[in-house]
């Protein structure tokens, strides 16, 4: 590979028409270019609930740890591990926040006359933190994430959690680099019956917020070669157009990574539920 070879990168999103969160004018996607860094990622935020919508605060200052991290990382070691680790740091600040708040909500509930004023006062304070994240004032934070970070140079590795993905469009032929974590895609992959798809098939397994553990953040690491195109999206593009009609308009499209994500936005405009966005990364 050049040494001179950089990457070009471009992002487009959309708020959904149909969903809990359009009615409140939130987007619960999030993407992220971050070229001194070399990392680029998409999250989608689970905003809407059975009992109503909550905006998705504790994902942003999540999405904000993964470059602290990168950051802070040991710079020997290999990019799946580094990208692993802040995937992590920002699973565990999402915890952090959410535990806060719980510890809150029970010292409101557990007080009276002026010691309930002044835990809510407490509360006030770390609500009064939350302005620095421009969205509403609610709790729920649990967010899938998919995100690339350069390594080295010639290398780009990988990490993935929920229901996002990323795909690599190398000539004419397109690879899913990591398999999401849907229950649609486990039923497919186990054979099982596509009849419980119908109401559940976007719950996915895994979610930032939510880990068991580090092992539960899947890594690859893959070559760059000149002209590859990656499209890392939220399942609000990728559920509605399929590998070989994402793979044509970048076909079309590259090498302007700015082209191949306008096209792909508008290749799913229409009444939707769910937001789309999508980020283009050409290696030039």
């Amino acid at each position: 590979m050049s040494p001179s070879l950089t990457l070009h990168a471009a992002a487009r999103t959309r708020m959904s028409t149909r969903s809990f969160a359009c009615a409140h004018g939130e987007n619960d996607d999030r993407w992220r270019i971050d070229e001194r860094r070399g990392l680029f990622l998409v999250a989608d935020a689970s905003g809407p609930t059975y009992g109503g919508y909550h905006a998705p605060f504790g994902v942003d200052p999540g999405l904000a740890a993964i470059a602290e991290a990168l950051d802070g990382g040991d710079s020997d070691e290999d990019g799946e591990a580094r990208l692993r680790a802040a995937l992590w740091a920002a699973h565990s600040m999402m915890r952090a926040i959410h535990d806060r708040q719980e510890e809150l909500a029970k010292a409101v509930q557990q007080t009276r006359g002026g010691d309930r004023l002044d835990a809510s006062l407490d509360a006030s304070d770390a609500l009064r933190d939350r302005c620095r994240w421009p969205h509403r004032v609610f709790s729920h934070h649990a967010a899938w994430c998919t995100a690339l970070s350069r390594w080295r140079g010639d290398r780009v590795s990988v990490a993935q959690v929920g229901g996002c993905r990323a795909h690599r469009i190398r000539g004419r032929a397109i690879e899913q680099l990591l398999p999401d974590h849907t229950l649609r895609s486990l039923v497919e992959a186990q054979g099982g019956p596509m009849e419980l798809l119908e109401m559940h098939g976007g719950i996915s397994t895994r979610s930032l917020g939510y880990l068991q553990g580090p092992e539960q953040i899947d890594t690859r690491t893959v070559e760059i070669e000149p002209g590859d195109c990656f499209v890392v999206c939220t399942d609000g593009l990728w559920s509605l157009l399929d590998e070989e009609r994402i793979r044509d308009i970048v076909v079309q499209k590259t090498p302007s990574p700015d082209s191949v994500a306008e096209a792909l936005l508008q290749a799913v405009e229409g009444p939707s539920t769910d937001d789309a966005t999508v980020v283009v990364i050409v290696a030039r």
